[in-house]
């Protein structure tokens, strides 16, 4: 994702013995334009240990690797895993494929299923449905349109 989506090189590490689960991101700022300090800051990540990343308090885990620089750590967060996705997000994407392409999907499969790959939910479009939603989007006015 990183790689591709926001084009920064990122390094992520996590560690989980069942008990607990902890992780490492380093990231390249795009305003740093030197790899020789991308290439050293690399090999310092590459340093840590499963049990220090484990136990060690974010400050300490930072300063053993990266003393000599200005780090900072950010207060903690409370992790809310949960999906997202709902029948209007989706019907949403299908809108934003445009009719002509919801219509050559229907034609080559007879439906059109999508499923989130996060939650792994599986939303499913027949024809008459995929008629429905276009028709009420040319139905809605759109912003900054004129009235009649």
């Amino acid at each position: 994702y990183f790689e591709q989506s926001e084009q920064l090189p990122t390094r992520i590490r996590i560690f989980s013995d069942g008990d607990r689960v902890a992780a490492i991101m380093l990231q390249r700022l795009p305003t740093i334009d030197d790899a020789g300090y991308w290439e050293q800051a690399s090999l310092l990540f590459d340093t840590i240990a499963d049990e220090e990343l484990a136990t060690l308090p974010a400050e300490e885990l930072l300063y053993r690797l990266f003393h000599d620089e200005d780090c900072r750590v950010y207060e903690a967060r409370q992790v809310d895993v949960r999906c997202r996705c709902s029948h209007a997000g989706v019907s949403q994407l299908i809108l934003s494929l445009g009719n002509d392409e919801a219509q050559d999907i229907l034609n080559e499969q007879g439906k059109i299923d999508i499923t989130c790959e996060f939650c792994g939910h599986e939303y499913s479009y027949l024809p008459a449905e995929i008629v429905e939603l276009f028709a009420a989007k040319e139905a809605t006015p759109q912003p900054g349109a004129p009235s009649h």
